[in-house]
């Protein structure tokens, strides 16, 4: 699920980049229609710029993202939604692009948008040379949606808006998928601190401590690190850093 959406995400870009190169224009004869292919007019490059770098930043965001899975639950969807987000503006660029020359998205029983959803991505093999094998994948999967891209300004604009709500779709799926297992299993944050209390809890069984007069858990031994009583030792509640409790106990 996650690799599709890179995938995807890295096929937005690569045609968005194509797209911009031939229909975003700083020419002002390129303004009207060419043979049927309208132009963006763009004499400044604000277009250009906003618009590539939009389908870079999602494309960047969602590996980012992925890549901290393993140590940041929070950060990971701070960067998917940013991924999102931006796919959104992106998508938007192109229903101005269709609006401005008097033209819609497919509806959705249009055959180019059926045929161009029913698409799928082929499992990804990967061996040992990742980054080479990532890059013959993503080319192999790109062409796949080619067909779309070499008619016409108006099809290209379209065939983006439905990839663009596509990688939009896979990534929002992703989201839910690892919101859900973090409901069951926590992310890493809230694993190691389940990891240091349960070693906190085996300390004090060590340590023969009291219970907390508290709660009754058991307590662990630490040292006063600053204030009049630095150096002195006490008991403290092992449940502190998970409930709060308070409970201790001096032993200097």
């Amino acid at each position: 699920m996650a690799l599709d959406a890179w995938v995807m995400a890295h096929i937005v870009q690569l045609y968005n980049d194509e797209f911009c190169d031939r229909y975003v224009t700083s020419n002002p004869q390129m303004r009207m229609p060419q043979k049927g292919n309208p132009c963006l007019y763009d004499p400044t490059g604000r277009q250009y710029d906003q618009m590539t770098q939009a389908a870079r930043s999602a494309q960047a965001n969602i590996a980012e993202g992925y890549a901290r899975h393993q140590t940041s639950t929070a950060t990971e969807m701070q960067l998917l939604d940013v991924a999102r987000a931006t796919l959104q503006e992106l998508k938007g660029d192109y229903f101005h692009f269709l609006l401005r020359h008097g033209a819609t998205p497919w509806t959705k029983d249009n055959p180019d948008y059926l045929a161009l959803s029913n698409i799928r991505l082929a499992r990804a093999a990967y061996g040992e040379d990742w980054d080479a094998d990532a890059a013959m994948h993503i080319m192999q999967q790109k062409e796949l949606f080619a067909p779309w891209f070499q008619r016409d300004a108006i099809t290209a604009a379209r065939a983006m808006y439905v990839l663009c709500n596509r990688c939009i779709n896979m990534n929002e799926r992703f989201i839910a998928f690892r919101l859900e297992e973090f409901r069951q299993k926590g992310g890493f944050k809230e694993n190691l601190t389940q990891d240091r209390n349960a070693e906190l809890a085996r300390q004090a069984e060590r340590q023969d401590s009291p219970k907390c007069p508290v709660c009754g858990a058991p307590m662990v031994m630490k040292t006063v690190t600053k204030g009049a009583r630095t150096g002195k030792r006490f008991w403290s509640c092992s449940n502190y850093s998970t409930t709060g409790c308070r409970g201790s106990v001096n032993i200097d």
